[in-house]
């Protein structure tokens, strides 16, 4: 058992505190365990990817530098700017972790609340976990992309600034262009951004299909394409129910959801279950942020009580998939 796990099971446990009670002192013990919980994380790296990370500190292959440029330049000068890989690694994760709080900020601006229950559902999850202790780079599209999606209906051109910064951190971003054309696209009306947003979703699915062969990285050593594909088709049916069968609505509020179906029907009908399991935990972190926003509009108790079940239901796994529980019981792998 290590540092990483005893630090892993205080968050859930102090997480789920602070959603039952949105005390400020819970949330400042909150923060000195993921600081702990980070820094253990990177003094004992672990995971395939992480040790090529690591090399592409000193060095990065031309094509693949240029193709995802944003991420390779800030880690390769920041790493020449201190010359310490663990110091490096902690910076890199303050730069995510400052952009995951910019979202829950402006969340705050936008919907009215005040609490970082955001920020505590998504750290724990395994959508995230596998980000930074495996596919970094796919983590950081994924929260830059994420804030990107949050302030689309306020700022459309900070927001396609932010997308494309997320693309060149990790190309599988693109992905998510479907998911900002419902949110908003020219003065496109709701329907119309559906119908083009459908189709885009469609087209990329038929894409990925035939770019089978080429696979980004390594895979988290699951075979999870169908346990998201029943995930997303279960969620889309349970809260398009809630809202009635009104297709509109219900796409206006989750998004995520209607897109995130779509996606995983065409990739599992097609075969691409190794694009399909890669992209599920990034369609998740959007699917738990709509989730999330919309649980603001619920009263407490049960605000409370569905909010630690997301927590409950997204982090727990992680001390049960083999892979992710070999990072936290045992040294480096």
């Amino acid at each position: 058992m290590t540092a990483d796990f005893i630090l892993f099971i205080g968050l859930i446990a102090i997480g789920s505190f602070y959603l039952l009670s949105a005390s400020r002192i819970v949330l400042v013990v909150y923060i000195l365990f993921l600081i702990g919980f980070i820094i253990a994380m990177r003094l004992d790296p672990r995971g395939e990817d992480f040790e090529t990370y690591y090399r592409y500190l000193k060095a990065v292959d031309g094509i693949r530098f240029y193709r995802e440029i944003a991420y390779f330049s800030i880690s390769y000068y920041l790493y020449q700017l201190i010359n310490s890989e663990i110091i490096t690694f902690i910076l890199m994760d303050v730069l995510w972790l400052y952009i995951l709080f910019k979202t829950q900020k402006e969340i705050h601006k936008t919907h009215g609340n005040k609490d970082f229950g955001l920020i505590i559902i998504l750290f724990t999850s395994f959508p995230l976990f596998f980000g930074y202790e495996n596919i970094y780079r796919q983590l950081f599209a994924e929260i830059f992309s994420l804030y990107a999606y949050i302030i689309r209906s306020r700022s459309a051109k900070k927001s396609n600034m932010l997308l494309l910064i997320a693309i060149l951190m990790h190309n599988t971003a693109l992905l998510m262009l479907p998911f900002f054309i419902i949110k908003h696209l020219l003065n496109f009306n709701l329907k119309s951004r559906i119908a083009v947003a459908t189709v885009v979703a469609i087209m990329f699915c038929f894409l990925l299909s035939i770019a089978a062969g080429v696979k980004s990285g390594h895979n988290t050593g699951l075979d999870l394409s169908l346990f998201y594909f029943a995930l997303f088709i279960v969620g889309f049916i349970v809260y398009f129910a809630k809202n009635k069968f009104r297709p509109l609505q219900f796409i206006a509020k989750f998004p995520s959801l209607y897109i995130g179906a779509v996606l995983f029907v065409g990739l599992i009908t097609l075969k691409v279950g190794a694009t399909a399991e890669r992209m599920g935990m990034y369609f998740l972190v959007f699917v738990l942020t709509d989730l999330y926003i919309y649980s603001i509009s619920v009263k407490n108790p049960r605000k409370a009580a569905f909010r630690i079940g997301l927590l409950l239901t997204f982090s727990l796994p992680v001390l049960i998939f083999s892979s992710s529980r070999g990072y936290l019981f045992f040294g480096h792998n």
